[in-house]
C-alpha cells in the first residue's frame, strides 16, 4: 500500500496481473488528483489476467502521491512517497 522513490527520477512499475479480472495502476500526477491530464497510466491501460503492464512515473517534487486501480478504486489503492 506504500511505495517509495526519489523525486525527479524516472520510476518504472512493472505490474503483473495474477488475478482473474482486469486491473491497472494509475498514479495521480503532480496535482495529486485522479482523472486529470497529469495522471500516469499503465500501458496497456487494462492489464488482463496473466498479462503484465508498465507505469512510468516522473514527479519532480517530493511528497506523497496517490495511486489506485481504476477498476477497483475502493479496495486497491495506496501511496507513492517521493523523497
Amino acid at each position: 500500500t506504500e511505495l517509495t522513490g526519489n523525486a525527479g527520477e524516472v520510476i518504472e512499475f512493472v505490474v503483473t496481473n495474477t488475478g482473474t479480472q482486469s486491473h491497472n495502476m494509475v498514479v495521480a500526477g503532480p496535482d495529486n488528483e485522479y482523472d486529470t491530464a497529469d495522471d500516469f497510466v499503465p500501458q496497456p491501460y487494462a492489464i488482463k489476467a496473466g498479462e503484465t503492464g508498465r507505469v512510468v512515473v516522473k514527479i519532480d517534487d517530493p511528497g506523497t502521491y496517490l495511486f489506485r486501480c481504476a477498476f477497483h478504486p475502493n479496495i486497491e489503492f495506496g501511496t507513492l512517497v517521493l523523497q
